[in-house]
């Protein structure tokens, strides 16, 4: 009597987990899933495709601005006119390069006439007693100009 009750039980378990399973997925499926329903028309398919090997044949050609990295003002210490540039717009330059030359008729005079003077005092002042210490030739400039 034993095993009729083990049996019994086992099977009457066994029809309540397939009772439970059948009802859980008919629960499962939604309304939406339906064949006639408008909704599920509308959603969209997917086409999938395979990967393959070639070349890439799209070009794509946009606008744009170049904007640079660091922008800077270069203004001369003295005003004059511009010999020669070295450099133009866009250029990659570094540091202690030779930007632009200035030419400054004011100053090439100046120099001019700062050498005429030099050789016109250089002959009446003797150098030599100037060597033997500095204090004593800048002491004797200062005497002689005063």
């Amino acid at each position: 009597m034993h095993k009729r009750s083990v049996r019994t039980s086992a099977g009457l378990i066994a029809g309540c987990v397939t009772l439970f399973s059948a009802l859980n997925m008919t629960a499962c499926r939604s309304q939406d899933d339906e064949p006639g329903n408008p909704r599920a028309a509308s959603i969209p398919a997917a086409r999938v495709a395979t990967a393959q090997r070639g070349e890439i044949s799209h070009a794509l050609t946009l606008a744009g601005q170049f904007q640079p990295y660091q922008v800077v003002d270069v203004h001369p210490k003295v005003s004059g006119y511009m010999r020669r540039i070295n450099v133009d717009i866009g250029d990659i330059v570094r540091q202690g390069q030779t930007l632009a030359l200035l030419e400054v008729p004011e100053l090439k005079a100046q120099l001019r006439q700062t050498a005429r003077n030099t050789r016109s005092i250089a002959p009446s002042h003797s150098t030599r007693p100037c060597m033997k210490s500095m204090r004593d030739c800048s002491r004797r400039q200062r005497d002689t100009r005063a």
